[in-house]
């Protein structure tokens, strides 16, 4: 990693692997969010559908005519359909941002690279815009989408209160039910007394972070004493 740090603030450049993770990240929450849009009946079968082709059409790669005829076979299922599309456009833009990476990898490899892999592919610049502004007006704004939303920002506060609250708490000072909270962090995760209050905080945030949405929700419910 390219060391940027000045006035003793320290500063690294991004490392090359951080563009994949990004890439990832943005290639599956796009378009997993709209395929479960559809199931949760907030998009159309078409809107999704088309969407998808436009995004395939752009890989070069791709044997579109045989894509087109799999919708057909599969049309009577929509479900079934929309996931095999969804599947190819993963494909399709996962070899797309990995030639992305190649044809820029000196600038990335000397930390002058300040762009996003997908947004260098132009053949998708614009089917990309309107799938995130369908994303921000249909589903990300949905009743049921923004009550869940809400109901994350509350789980999420309030694990990370329990946890910090008692890891940063001086030890002769926790209550029973701090020091209880903090049996149930894993191995992994513990801390020394002894460590900063960052590296704690750090441990924290690592073990929450890592949590599946379910593992939350169960562990939030059980500590309001919602559910035993």
């Amino acid at each position: 990693m390219i060391d940027e740090s000045k006035d003793g603030l320290v500063s690294y450049k991004r490392h090359p692997f951080v563009y994949l993770v990004e890439a990832a990240d943005d290639i599956c929450y796009n378009i997993i969010d709209f395929e479960d849009a559809h199931r949760l009946k907030i998009l159309s079968f078409e809107t999704v559908k088309d969407i998808f082709l436009e995004i395939i059409k752009a890989n070069p790669k791709e044997n579109l005519t045989k894509v087109e005829d799999n919708v057909l076979i599969l049309k009577s299922d929509k479900n079934e359909c929309l996931s095999y599309l969804r599947a190819k456009c993963i494909n399709s833009l996962t070899y797309m941002c990995a030639d992305v990476f190649m044809d820029n990898k000196d600038e990335i490899l000397n930390g002058e690279y300040d762009n996003s892999l997908i947004e260098d592919i132009p053949e998708i610049k614009s089917v990309l815009q309107e799938l995130s502004k369908i994303n921000i007006e249909s589903i990300y704004n949905y009743r049921k989408v923004v009550e869940l939303e809400i109901a994350g920002f509350r789980i999420m506060s309030s694990l990370v209160e329990y946890f910090v609250t008692s890891a940063l708490t001086p030890e002769a000072d926790r209550e029973k039910e701090q020091k209880k909270i903090l049996e149930l962090l894993p191995r992994q995760f513990s801390f020394e007394e002894s460590d900063t209050p960052y590296l704690k905080v750090m441990r924290i945030l690592d073990f929450i972070s890592g949590m599946t949405d379910l593992f939350a929700l169960k562990l939030y419910r059980k500590l309001r004493g919602i559910e035993i």
